[in-house]
């Protein structure tokens, strides 16, 4: 059975708001995008969506149509977004039947008149009128919105019952099913981490009950403290209230579940490099577009080729077919695994290159940008200082600056901020950092570099 999204008392109205349906489509305005209920036994059972008539000289924030008159109600299968943000949109129940009700939608935009959307369930529960037992309160949704970074508290707005003979502090509700292992739980702020079978109205007034999220997994505690992950958009808690004398039928509130800390992408490459002769070829690959992402599996991610080199081009082998990428094209993880994206240098007149890349999970994006570094395939190349001694000794839990007598190469024909160094392993029992102020240290990973000018600057250490 579906979650209802709303409540209903028996014989009465819901507002059918923004909170419930909410569309946009890009460039489209609320008035053009239609919801269209689904005629063919797609239409509520026991009531009707109706458009009401409101007052044309009193607000709308918390009218109610008066159910004696019939005059206001247009019974309607299509209604658009911006009668939804007037509050117009109502569904009337008829008094019988089940204790829910729902009807099917699709979504639809004026302009195109082509149906954007597979059809939607709304649920409606359908809360019974019984004299003596406890009543759900007005505007009363039975629902909560939680955060995935924090205990949230359970307000009267989601969750109250009134009984005109019983006060708040004995009107009992009892958790009749629990949230599963590992969903999170019902907690009474005075005994936290332990879930909770029965609690008072009163309780929940006084902001006594919390919904606490299950822990992160180990592996991002580190980052925080509890997590959504593996859970569904929302979950349910069924319960019954009790005056004493008179208990509800089981009911169910529903906790809506917003992600909000979900880990972006990251290339663990800091200053990504290719090395290519002049007008060679060379594979991009993990070496400049390693990414890691804590709650993304690789093969999800997307790349694209933001920005395409000037100086030569990116080519997508496939067997023997060779494509020449550019801005806009996207390709995947197993692409950089299996070496299909080639670089070949074009421009002979000219040494550098760069090329820029992104990667996003659908939620965040990251960019990166690999340096190109072409090499004259008769230079010497880069030699060694012979008078740089290529060690280093620091002192026990102390740093100590990479100077020129420590680290240092020249070339005859390229100055020190064209001399790039690149990290093929790194230290084992301490960082390489490198200096953008006396507070900023970037840490240097495995194929990142550094070049001979940040040697000299002292911002290597």
């Amino acid at each position: 059975m579906s979650v209802p999204m709303t409540w209903v008392k028996e014989g009465g109205m819901v507002r059918l708001d923004k909170k419930y349906l909410q569309t946009d489509y890009k460039g489209v305005s609320s008035e053009d995008i239609v919801y269209t209920i689904v005629v063919s036994d797609g239409q509520p059972k026991y009531g009707e969506v109706v458009l009401v008539s409101m007052p044309a000289d009193g607000p709308s924030e918390g009218w109610r149509p008066l159910l004696s008159d019939d005059r206001g109600f247009t019974a309607t299968t299509s209604f658009s977004q911006q009668d939804v943000n007037d509050g117009t949109v109502w569904y009337r129940h008829f008094g019988s039947g089940s204790n829910s009700d729902s009807f099917q939608f699709q979504v639809s935009t004026e302009a195109s008149q082509v149906i954007q959307s597979d059809a939607q369930t709304f649920t409606i529960g359908v809360l019974p009128q019984s004299p003596g037992f406890p009543q759900l309160a007005p505007d009363c949704d039975l629902q909560v919105t939680a955060l995935e970074d924090r205990v949230t508290e359970i307000t009267p707005s989601a969750l109250s019952f009134v009984d005109s003979e019983t006060p708040s502090e004995k009107l009992i509700y009892n958790i009749t099913k629990p949230l599963p292992q590992g969903q999170g739980a019902i907690e009474h702020v005075d005994r936290p981490n332990t879930p909770v079978t029965h609690f008072t109205q009163a309780d929940v007034n006084n902001g006594k009950i919390l919904y606490r999220p299950p822990p992160a997994p180990s592996h991002l505690q580190e980052l925080y403290q509890y997590s959504f992950i593996g859970l569904p958009e929302s979950l349910s808690v069924y319960f019954t209230v009790s005056d004493g004398e008179h208990t509800t039928p089981e009911l169910d509130f529903a906790i809506l579940l917003l992600s909000n800390h979900q880990q972006p992408p990251v290339f663990q490459i800091l200053d990504p490099l290719l090395e290519v002769s002049l007008g060679g070829e060379a594979n991009i690959g993990g070496r400049q577009l390693e990414v890691s992402d804590a709650d993304t599996a690789p093969d999800e991610l997307e790349f694209e080729l933001v920005e395409a080199p000037v100086n030569g081009e990116l080519i997508k082998t496939d067997g023997g077919t060779h494509t020449r990428m550019a801005n806009g094209d996207i390709f995947t993880f197993s692409d950089i695994t299996l070496n299909v994206l080639l670089y070949r240098h074009t421009h002979l007149a000219t040494r550098d290159d760069a090329i820029t890349f992104s990667v996003s999970d659908g939620m965040s994006m990251a960019l990166i940008v690999v340096q190109v570094v072409v090499l004259d395939v008769g230079g010497e190349g880069p030699q060694r200082d012979q008078a740089a001694t290529l060690s280093l000794e620091v002192g026990q839990k102390s740093s100590t600056v990479i100077r020129r007598s420590h680290l240092a190469y020249t070339d005859n024909t390229s100055p020190d901020n064209q001399i790039q160094i690149q990290l093929v392993s790194v230290p084992m029992y301490g960082l390489l950092t490198r200096s953008h102020s006396q507070q900023e240290h970037q840490e240097l990973r495995e194929y990142s570099s550094f070049t001979m000018e940040d040697i000299s600057k002292h911002q290597i250490r």
